[in-house]
């Protein structure tokens, strides 16, 4: 039973992850707004009063880091009923990750200079992984807005340096939150509770 329901959900995250954007060769050194929601189809679908409630807690979440740093292609934000969810991708695989609650203030890594980010909340990420090409093209947006109304006001890029990323999530007010993996593709997910 247990086994089923991961399947499950699992089906229902990648579902999920496939609709909150797609690689599809924006300048990515701009502002972008991605916003979407899915409702999953075929034999591993299920309604929404059929998942398991949100669940997410405050507690910093930290995975190993990679061995060599990832590749992030595109963020996207996309909301769904009690959450909200910000996808990161990446080319090649999934990166170790430190995501906290950080009250800020927050500074852009290299060069100190200030952020300002929208919000009265903030999760600071960091990791593994590289916002750039070996030949130097930025991959990584340096603002992803959220919808309007919602609880993530952007993901500000902090950092691209030496095979650290880092992110700022700005949020409307301090929520609980969630994060995980999947391989195939490589992305990093994290859910934000709705406000």
């Amino acid at each position: 039973m247990i086994q089923s329901v991961r399947k499950l959900l699992a089906a229902i995250a990648v579902l999920g992850m496939v609709a909150c954007g797609s690689d599809d060769g924006d300048d990515s050194s701009e502002t972008t707004t991605s916003v979407g929601s899915v409702t999953p189809t075929g034999a591993a679908s299920a309604t929404s009063t059929s998942l398991p409630p949100f669940g997410g807690s405050s507690a910093p979440v930290f995975t190993p880091d990679s061995a060599k740093p990832a590749t992030l292609t595109g963020v996207a934000i996309g909301v769904h009923e009690g959450f909200e969810r910000i996808v990161f991708r990446f080319s090649d695989h999934v990166p170790g990750i430190r995501l906290q609650p950080s009250p800020g203030p927050f500074a852009e890594d290299g060069s100190d200079k200030t952020l300002t980010i929208e919000g009265n909340a903030f999760l600071a990420l960091r990791m593994t992984a590289n916002g750039h090409t070996e030949a130097g093209e930025s991959t990584a947006p340096k603002r992803t807005n959220g919808p309007k109304g919602h609880s993530i006001t952007e993901v500000v890029r902090a950092g691209d340096f030496e095979g650290v990323l880092s992110f700022v999530i700005g949020l409307e007010a301090p929520q609980t939150f969630r994060a995980f993996q999947t391989n195939d593709p490589p992305r990093i997910v994290i859910d934000i509770s709705s406000r």
